[in-house]
């Protein structure tokens, strides 16, 4: 089954995506911020990330992309 991480630090769109996407038979794994994201795509090498590009902390969505594919090509 494919896997989606959901970056967003707002709770109730993380909620409300994760939902939709697991009601369509994906795994999904949600984060709030970049490090959090970081950490879980670690553990789970999702096929897929939607990244809010306005994250609070020191990496925005944009930087945060491209760790992921730094790290997990």
């Amino acid at each position: 089954m494919p896997t989606v991480l959901i970056v967003d630090d707002e709770p109730n769109i993380r909620r409300m995506v994760s939902a939709l996407l697991a009601g369509e038979g994906y795994e999904v794994r949600d984060a709030p911020d970049a490090a959090a994201a970081l950490a879980i795509a670690q553990e789970c090498d999702p096929d897929v990330a939607l990244v809010d590009l306005m994250i609070p902390g020191s990496m925005d969505g944009t930087a945060l992309l491209a760790a992921l594919r730094e790290r997990l090509p």
